[in-house]
């Protein structure tokens, strides 16, 4: 039987004059541009147009709708991933698989032992897992999937459903995107839900593993006050699984409003963001992921570009880690860096490891600030230096480059001179800034700056947080 919209089409094509063009005789190609850009909405209705209308239509809708799939690990959820990636449109179109590390919690033992992050006295329900479900439909999903590719993105988004806090009994997630099964899900988890990051990593790659599936790609999100990881498990799960990757990968990890860090293979590019973020080893709140062993498996390889943007970091040995000697550009920006005495000439050594690297080429750096010292919250900052401590208003202060600026960009054959001039001339402004505090007993001036350097008028060189970048 004809179908009527199509033959409505065929009548509009025959009864117009050859020069007036219709939707149904433009050019596939000059259609498929036109439906990327129009509403989602809208795109379900030209699907209903015709068959030849929502055959054009369907791949735009397919990219949009069902590019990066984002589930819960449920069986209702995983049905529907096996449903679309089964689709002879929708399933050629998936890009990524995107699971909330989310679990229902089962049962609470009274009362919570909150010493002991292993056993909490929570109990979690893992009978979906457990019973080897999850397995078979992750199963018949890749082998869909295998179908169009050999390899596919995979994440973990800790930003779903009710979940469980330790201090604050139950909260809820802020949402910023839906993941299918979700809201059967948490009107399922009367107790609450926890995050069950790790487990859920090492599912995914378990599974990729089994269907001998390529990933290009590991995206991780991490909620910023998770309590996943107070002894460094999800930490220790994504070094194991750097490690027995047969392929490179591009990474990327972000820490909810803290910061994030990507790496590109094949630009061999490391990008690095954050705000107070590189904590100390023994710092009590190493809840945090660290980055030593992250960066150390990363950089195994060739990185000829590194971005570090909104660093807050007292130990200058660990921002050396990052300098490779495979290096052709580096950008630093809004660095804080501070030390237990102002004299330790933080940013000259910096400079000069820089001058070190054979193949560099470019360096960028901009509002580069020395973290002043601050004993509780209510007293004034300090600079510490051999002498003595001094008060200062301002929590930083500023490197004013040679040329007057807060910013400052060396280039060419020669670059390795340069930043050992840099090097010097930084030494010097560090030991003026000294002195210079040392004879006032106090910090007069937010700026370090060598003798003789006139200081061109800019923007406050007071900091002030900038905006983190989460892309």
């Amino acid at each position: 039987m004809t179908d009527p919209a199509l033959l409505a089409d065929t009548n509009v094509m025959t009864s117009s004059s050859p020069t007036r063009a219709t939707l149904s005789t433009l050019p596939v190609e000059m259609l498929d541009r036109i439906f990327r850009l129009v509403d989602n909405s809208d795109l379900i209705h030209l699907r209903c147009v015709s068959r030849y209308i929502s055959t054009i239509a369907s791949r735009p809708f397919a990219i949009r709708n069902f590019g990066n799939m984002r589930h819960v690990v449920t069986e209702e959820s995983m049905k529907t991933l096996l449903a679309i990636s089964a689709h002879e449109t929708f399933g050629a179109h998936i890009k990524s698989i995107i699971l909330s590390p989310v679990r229902a919690i089962s049962a609470v033992l009274e009362p919570l032992d909150f010493s002991n992050i292993e056993d909490d006295g929570i109990v979690v329900d893992n009978s979906f897992i457990k019973s080897g479900r999850f397995s078979d439909l992750m199963q018949q999903v890749l082998s869909n999937f295998k179908q169009h590719s050999d390899s596919i993105a995979i994440g973990v988004k800790e930003d779903c459903c009710l979940r469980h806090s330790r201090r604050d009994q139950y909260s809820v997630a802020p949402k910023q995107q839906i993941f299918h099964g979700e809201r059967a899900f948490c009107k399922a988890a009367e107790l609450g839900t926890v995050f069950e990051t790790s487990e859920t990593l090492e599912l995914l790659f378990a599974e990729m593993r089994a269907a001998a599936i390529n990933i290009n790609r590991l995206e991780i999100e991490l909620a910023r006050d998770s309590c996943y990881n107070v002894r460094g498990k999800t930490q220790r799960t994504i070094k194991k699984l750097l490690e027995s990757r047969n392929s490179s990968i591009d990474l990327k990890i972000r820490w909810k409003y803290h910061g994030v860090l990507k790496y590109k293979h094949l630009q061999s590019s490391l990008r690095f963001s954050a705000s107070s973020l590189l904590l100390d080893r023994f710092d009590y709140r190493a809840d945090v992921l660290l980055l030593d062993d992250i960066v150390q498996q990363l950089t195994d390889r060739s990185v000829w570009e590194l971005y570090l943007r909104e660093l807050d970091n007292g130990r200058l040995s660990f921002l050396n880690m990052y300098f490779i000697q495979s290096l052709r550009t580096v950008t630093l920006a809004d660095i804080n860096l501070s030390s237990a005495y102002f004299a330790e000439d933080l940013y000259s050594n910096m400079f000069e490891r820089l001058s070190r690297i054979p193949d560099l080429r470019h360096c960028k750096l901009h509002r580069l600030h020395y973290l002043l010292q601050q004993d509780t919250s209510w007293s004034p900052h300090m600079m510490q230096t051999r002498s003595g401590r001094y008060p200062s208003e301002r929590e930083t202060l500023l490197l004013v480059f040679p040329d007057g600026k807060f910013e400052f960009e060396i280039q060419g054959a020669d670059i390795s001179q340069q930043l050992k001039d840099l090097a010097a001339y930084t030494a010097a402004a560090e030991k003026e800034k000294v002195r210079e505090t040392e004879a006032a007993r106090q910090v007069i001036d937010s700026r370090v700056v060598g003798a003789g350097v006139p200081i061109l008028e800019q923007e406050d060189p007071e900091y002030s947080s900038l905006a983190l970048v989460t892309s």
